[in-house]
């Protein structure tokens, strides 16, 4: 040892430079992906958590002094404070997502792409809370205060002592003034988390490290407090959430917005609910007036269907509790090369692909040699396995060029032998077909009392259906 300090086996050879080593304890560097936040000391091409290329910046890392917290001790859980009544926002089909209403104290992340709408959301939901009495803070950080102004006044919620709006986006200056404001229950709103920024990170507005810092410290606040918090939060070209991983695990629900900028179909949907179930869905039509929940969903998706061109049936799907028709469409033509070709939109490709393959092996419908092209109309996104039975039905009529009879709706999922098998909450699914005016169909052989449901026909298998339905002769 050179030293009683020195724990080097050095033999006395060895001469510290302490400054040297305390300058570089103090300035760090880490290299960390913009794409997922996934830190390492050392560059490399790619990400090993997202796998990424050429995502990884340099951030210098300054060590602090941990900060003294006040934090209470651990309690028993019987004389824990009971839960929240939820707080109902008068939007319908955003407290439906949540599962009947907000909770309060919740934290939320609201992501979509530029554009579909989601400061028109939050603004309205501003407007609704104070119409309540309820203290509302909207911070600016992508406008200025007269658009939000405007935009307010435009939905009619001008002119609201309890509906406050706030420009600073430096963290600490933010939490100071909401510390002086009279009364600590309120609603925070951030748009967007991007825009935030703290004197104590390193990086500027909008990078991992100072969108991880800032959420963190926000969401810290907001729970000891009592505060209820909605973040807004940009998407990448994925349509995933931008920024680091980590504030999806901060919070407590993470909301997707969804549409076409060319369309006034809108979608709501919870990724994350720590409070409710994470399948349902929330339905907006976009006006001049602000965004309007549809009450009728189903007869909105099926407005100006034409029942008698071939490629197009009617599906039940259920989004969380409740069952939703719509329509889906397929298109089959002569490929024109090697592979054909198949495309999908608001249904998944992979089982696209798989349908098809089944379709051929198991039943003998040729559609090898064709390009393939189904969509879910309306903008939705379909995960509902109930659908495989549609998509056979859309995909065969299209290749015949016979359409469906009408008022006709199928229901099923299809297995790689061919099966036709039932699927959850049937009775709720053809009961809302039947309300809607679908009252035949094909279903699933099993899983279903045939007397409740008499005018839908029963297959099995997927070659049953096919020769049932197109080739009655044969």
């Amino acid at each position: 040892m050179c030293g009683p300090i020195c724990s080097r086996p050095c033999g006395g050879s060895h001469h510290h430079s302490w400054g040297q080593e305390l300058r570089l304890a103090k300035d760090r560097t880490l290299y960390v992906c913009s794409d997922c936040g996934h830190q390492q000391s050392q560059w490399t091409g790619q990400c090993p958590s997202c796998g990424g290329w050429d995502q990884f910046v340099a951030q210098t890392k300054s060590p602090k002094k941990a900060a003294s917290l006040t934090t209470p001790p651990p309690t028993p859980l019987s004389p824990a404070r009971p839960q929240h009544e939820r707080l109902v926002t008068g939007i319908h089909e955003f407290d439906r997502c949540l599962g009947a209403g907000i909770m309060p104290g919740a934290a939320m992340v609201i992501s979509g792409p530029p554009g579909i709408g989601k400061s028109t959301l939050l603004t309205q939901l501003a407007g609704h809370l104070s119409q309540k009495g309820l203290l509302t803070v909207y911070l600016c950080g992508e406008e200025a205060p007269e658009q939000l102004a405007s935009r307010a006044q435009r939905m009619g919620f001008g002119g609201n002592e309890f509906f406050l709006s706030s420009t600073n986006t430096q963290i600490d200056q933010l939490l100071a003034s909401l510390e002086a404001l009279p009364t600590q229950e309120m609603t925070l709103i951030i748009d967007s988390m991007q825009t935030l920024f703290s004197a104590d990170l390193s990086g500027p507005p909008g990078s991992i490290n100072q969108v991880r810092g800032c959420v963190h410290e926000l969401v810290q606040w907001s729970k000891q407090r009592d505060v209820t918090l909605m973040i807004v939060g940009h998407v990448t070209k994925d349509n995933q959430l931008a920024g680091p991983r980590v504030v999806e695990h901060l919070v407590d629900v993470v909301l997707q917005f969804e549409g076409d900028n060319h369309n006034d179909f809108r979608v709501l949907r919870a990724s994350k609910n720590r409070f409710g179930n994470t399948s349902e869905i929330g339905l907006f039509d976009m006006t001049s007036q602000g965004l309007v929940s549809i009450e009728n969903p189903s007869g909105h998706l099926l407005q100006g269907r034409r029942g008698d061109i071939a490629g197009s049936v009617v599906f039940t799907s259920m989004e969380g509790t409740r069952p939703l028709l719509g329509e889906l469409q397929a298109l089959t033509i002569e490929t024109g090369y090697s592979t054909p070709k198949r495309s999908s939109l608001g249904y998944d490709a992979n089982r696209l692909a798989m349908i098809l393959a089944v379709m051929e092996a198991r039943a003998g419908i040729p559609v090898g040699k064709h390009d393939v092209y189904v969509t879910v109309m309306g903008g939705l996104r379909i995960q509902d396995t109930a659908l495989d039975l549609a998509v056979v039905a859309a995909v065969t009529s299209a290749l015949t060029g016979l359409s469906l009879p009408e008022g006709f709706v199928a229901v099923g999922e299809i297995g790689l032998t061919g099966e036709v098998r039932s699927v959850r909450n049937i009775s709720e699914r053809l009961e809302e077909a039947k309300r809607l005016g679908y009252p035949r169909g094909a279903i699933p052989a099993v899983g279903l009392d045939r007397n409740n449901h008499s005018g839908y026909s029963t297959y099995g298998h997927v070659e049953e259906f096919c020769r049932g339905m197109f080739m009655p002769d044969q």
